[in-house]
């Protein structure tokens, strides 16, 4: 059986870390993937075709370093 995957996309660790709690009564049907900016969520994106775990949701603040989440999400 497949693993869900929730991955929060957010340059702010504080922020990060209140998504995390807020979505912690999931944590029993999904992984929570914690990355600063749109490089890293790539490669994790990338890294699911390599594995049995797909992806459910993406959590993605609008101002990232290299790129808008916006442009990430499209």
């Amino acid at each position: 059986m497949p693993h869900y995957v929730v991955l929060i996309v957010n340059r702010n660790p504080d922020e990060q870390s209140r998504i995390a709690v807020a979505l912690e009564p999931f944590e029993v049907s999904f992984r929570m993937i914690r990355v600063a900016n749109s490089e890293e969520a790539e490669r994790q994106v990338y890294a699911f075709s390599e594995t049995e775990e797909r992806l459910a949701l993406v959590i993605c603040d609008e101002a990232l370093p290299q790129e808008s989440g916006t442009s990430f999400l499209v």
